[in-house]
């Protein structure tokens, strides 16, 4: 027994540091930083933003020329004469409508991960890759409400010119360019208001921009309100007015001479209807990262970030299998859309006023109260639909393979080789001991 026992030491230590060699160890986890992005997109469907420009001349437009030379004979000689005139212009109307039905902006960092094994991998044998993402800081996304513009303007513009040769006494040129707005409109800017005896009305273009914050995993959200009709009516004073009754408010004072005034002033009763129309805006955004593996031997594999992905190591491959992974966003974006109605009435009751020389004036409201009659919502537009737009990404990443038998051979012998070596120093080392 002792015949074999060095050999199958050696070849036991040999395989040892073989394998030793070969063992390399990579990172489990990569990490990539991907940035999707889009722009005018429709807040309304899939696709881009509705926009419409119109911009067109009314009228008179002209531009003409002339150039033109002769001889003249004269007894002994003649004279070359030439002329040169133009007159260019444009008389009318310039009308410019500009439309936009609402747009959507995006940008969405993602925080990808992918797992890979953490030992080279026998050709011919399955293995896993785990993959996952998330949202990464800075995601988000900005809407704004539809707008139009308009402008009509009137155009006079004017320019002629006169060149004689060979004189130049008769030359001329001027150039008159005016023009005047008659109408102009801007859905950002408008607002109207009416006040009167009856009440007050106040109307503007709905304007509602929003912009996305993170609000659970992988999701965005936003809203906004904006009130675009707000009005209300003197209660008090239509029913005085239908009634013939005394006006409920006024004021009376006495004049104190070199001391000022002594006033009183009263308000027995106030009632005011309101009413209150308003557009409200909710989005959300999130998504779904589909995506399609390509290995280096030509094969392919779609998936989705998230999904771990089982496959066989290719077995004509070299020392590292390249894999690219093309990564779209697939965002699925809601608009719901609501018009909200707000009806109510204000009443003040008893209000008395003081007006006292050298001492601050004096005012007590006996009573006052506020109350919502309708305070409500109806659904107007309600969608989940894909936002396009978004740009494609691509990450590349190695994974190890088991090293050829013929590679495996020559480590095995070059361990033999060592531990050989090393063992016959050794014997070496013990016969000088003991001479």
């Amino acid at each position: 027994m002792k015949i074999f026992h060095k050999p199958v030491t050696v070849a036991a230590m040999a395989m040892a540091t073989a394998l030793s060699l070969s063992a390399t160890v990579h990172a489990t986890t990569l990490n990539f930083d991907l940035q999707f992005e889009t722009s005018d997109q429709s807040i309304w469907d899939t696709g881009n933003a509705f926009s419409f420009n119109d911009d067109r001349f009314l009228g008179l437009e002209f531009n003409k020329s002339v150039d033109e030379s002769f001889t003249i004979p004269l007894i002994f000689d003649e004279i070359d004469v030439g002329i040169e005139a133009s007159t260019s212009g444009r008389i009318g109307l310039q009308s410019t409508l500009n439309l936009d039905g609402g747009t959507v902006n995006a940008f969405i960092p993602v925080d990808l991960s992918v797992v890979i094994p953490d030992e080279p991998v026998n050709r011919g044998e399955p293995f896993t890759i785990q993959t996952g993402f998330s949202f990464g800081s800075g995601a988000t996304f900005t809407t704004s409400s539809p707008s139009a513009s308009y402008a009509l303007d009137l155009i006079f513009e004017l320019a002629a010119a006169l060149d004689l040769e060979p004189v130049d006494f008769l030359d001329f040129s001027f150039d008159i360019n005016e023009s005047t707005n008659l109408v102009s409109f801007d859905s950002e800017t408008l607002d109207f208001d009416l006040n009167g005896p009856l009440g007050s009305l106040s109307v503007s273009f709905p304007n509602v921009d929003t912009m996305g914050t993170v609000s659970g995993s992988n999701e965005l959200i936003s809203s906004g309100e904006d009130t675009f009709l707000d009005g209300a009516l003197d209660l008090d004073f239509i029913a005085t007015s239908l009634f013939g009754l005394p006006p409920l408010e006024g004021d009376e004072s006495i004049d104190l001479g070199i001391f000022g005034d002594l006033g009183v002033n009263y308000n027995l009763l106030d009632v005011e209807a309101t009413a209150a129309l308003s557009i409200l805006q909710q989005f959300y955004l999130t998504g779904i990262l589909p995506a399609l593996l390509l290995l280096e031997d030509g094969t392919s594999i779609p998936f989705n970030v998230g999904d771990d992905i089982t496959l066989t190591f290719p077995n004509t491959v070299g020392k590292f299998l390249d894999i690219d992974a093309l990564i779209d966003f697939n965002a699925l974006f809601s608009n719901s859309t609501n018009l909200g109605l707000d009806l109510g009435l204000d009443l003040l009751a008893g209000q008395f006023g003081l007006e006292i020389p050298i001492i601050p004036d004096f005012s007590v409201t006996l009573f006052e109260d506020s109350v919502d009659i309708v305070d409500t919502s109806f659904e107007v537009y309600d969608r989940t639909f894909n936002l396009a737009g978004f740009n494609q990404q691509q990450v590349s990443f190695q994974v190890e393979a088991v090293p050829e038998p013929t590679s495996v051979m020559g480590l095995l012998t070059f361990g033999v080789f060592g531990v050989g070596f090393l063992l016959k120093r050794k014997q070496q080392q013990e016969a000088r001991a003991k001479i």
